[in-house]
């Protein structure tokens, strides 16, 4: 459909017609003078004067009225013109909308009706258990549905059969087995869940009444008050879903979570099942593509570069990053970079909140790339010399390990997950004193020995994150799942037995 924009008529092209219209009628006006006018003199200087006034007359008054009159009904006409074939148009859009709309439904319905499923589920019932995944939506490039995704890979590769269940779907995301939430079957007590959880969803009433087996897979929920005076909305939306996730303790049967600080906020909140720290599953051989050589070629020109990557929320502290980059930059490199890599609207009021901030700091060279390929996200880790997280809340934090695999050194605030993710690398700072965060900056860049040991120590905490390695951890626990089953169907037995 054709942009309101474009549908419009030009005011000045129809204004100038007109004028140059009546330009050439006034110009074509001529009076023919009689034979009498060349033999009476007085005659004909009477005419011409006449000619001259009757001209002046239309000039002065008949043509602009005239001419504004024209001008008004042209307008008038283009307006109607206009509105008419918009109309139609939309009418058209919305009627193929329509169209396409009931098309869908009556496929799906039918579908359903006659598939129910059957190519993923009840074909394969014999290879139990199926496992199900529940995500609330699939988004791309988003840490949980890219270790939902992951999961449903390996479980693949492992012969269970298996799909993702979800109430959205981004566009880009072309994947075989994953389905509107809809479209699940019954599931039975041979069947297990693995419930991704990060924020307020509408699974509650399935989750309490399936009778399959429920493994939480907590990734955390940034506590609300991050968010107050800055996004309202996610305020409300953080304080639901820690309310929601605590209220379903007594429904979840197993918890896979995936740092020990998601382990340790399950058991505040009074959860008692068995929970188990199983980190997330990263496909590596994604990062292994060719980075963005744009970003590489352009910032690789000996100055000093310095990244952080994740959202632009608040939780992330991204005003103390600058800060002390600002002091780094003051005391010992003035020509050294900031990229905060990260999505954000402009709008965003923590966004508006750190621009007036680096105004207040007087800082320069610190660039938000905003929403990039993920290329483009490989390229800056591939320029950094340094990383640097100030964040004061991370369920698990997967930049800290992306860093370690771009042998990225990694300076970062000792807080929540962070420690645990950093498992002895790094360097941890207790204290957010830009002067001494700057110190240590300067420490890292400047001696080349100190970061060599620092990468060192990244890459053998790397290996604890190999896919094979977590993926053996994952099968691990989804057979201690599966056992619990078969030890409670025997205990049943034996006390039927002996009744």
């Amino acid at each position: 459909m054709r942009k309101p924009e474009k549908v419009r008529f030009e005011l000045r092209t129809n204004q100038n017609l007109s004028r140059q219209n009546l330009q050439r009628a006034y110009e074509s006006l001529s009076v023919e003078e009689p034979e009498i006018v060349n033999d009476i003199p007085v005659i004909g200087a009477f005419i011409r004067g006449l000619k001259h006034i009757v001209r002046k007359c239309i000039r002065w008054y008949v043509m602009p009225a005239w001419g504004k009159q024209k001008d008004y009904n042209q307008i008038v006409a283009n307006m109607a013109e206009d509105y008419d074939r918009m109309h139609t148009l939309l009418m058209e859009e919305n009627d193929i909308l329509r169209s396409h709309i009931e098309q869908l439904q009556i496929q799906v319905t039918q579908l359903n009706a006659r598939l129910q499923m059957r190519s993923i589920f009840e074909l394969n019932v014999n290879r139990a258990p199926r496992i199900i995944q529940l995500v609330s939506s699939l988004n791309f490039g988003d840490a949980v549905g890219n270790d939902a995704l992951a999961i449903k890979h390996m479980l693949e590769g492992a012969g269970y059969a298996t799909a993702i269940f979800t109430f959205a779907v981004h566009p880009k995301i072309k994947e075989e087995n994953v389905y509107n939430i809809d479209l699940l079957p019954e599931l039975t007590e041979d069947d297990i869940i693995i419930y991704h959880y990060a924020s307020e969803d509408g699974f509650q009433k399935l989750i309490e009444e399936t009778a399959a087996k429920v493994v939480l897979r907590y990734h955390n929920v940034t506590p609300p008050e991050f968010f107050h005076g800055y996004d309202e909305k996610a305020e409300t939306i953080t304080r639901k879903g820690l309310a929601q996730i605590k209220s379903m303790r007594d429904a979840i049967d197993y918890g896979m979570v995936d740092s020990e600080q998601n382990k340790k906020d399950l058991e505040q909140m009074g959860y008692e099942c068995p929970i188990s720290v199983v980190s997330i599953l990263i496909p590596f051989k994604d990062y292994e593509q060719q980075p963005d050589l744009d970003v590489v070629n352009g910032y690789s020109d000996g100055n000093t570069n310095i990244v952080f990557v994740g959202r632009i929320v608040p939780n992330k502290k991204f005003e103390d990053v600058i800060a002390c980059f600002a002091a780094y930059k003051k005391k010992y490199d003035p020509a050294a970079r900031l990229f905060l890599v990260g999505n954000y609207q402009e709008t965003d009021a923590y966004y508006q909140h750190l621009q007036e901030y680096i105004k207040e700091c007087g800082v320069e060279n610190v660039i938000f790339p905003g929403h990039i390929a993920f290329r483009t996200i490989l390229a800056y880790y591939k320029i950094a010399d340094l990383f640097l997280c100030m964040s004061e809340h991370e369920g698990f934090c997967v930049p800290l390990v992306e860093a370690m695999f771009f042998e990225t050194p990694i300076v970062a605030y000792a807080s929540t997950a962070i420690p645990g993710t950093l498992g002895g690398s790094g360097v941890l700072v207790e204290s957010k004193e830009p002067e001494r965060v700057a110190e240590k900056i300067h420490q890292v860049i400047e001696d080349e020995q100190y970061k060599n040991e620092i990468v060192k120590e990244q890459k053998k905490r790397l290996q604890d994150f190999s896919y094979e390695n977590i993926k053996e951890q994952i099968l691990d626990e989804l057979k201690k799942v599966q056992q619990s089953k078969i030890d409670k169907v025997r205990n049943q037995n034996g006390e039927e037995k002996a009744d």
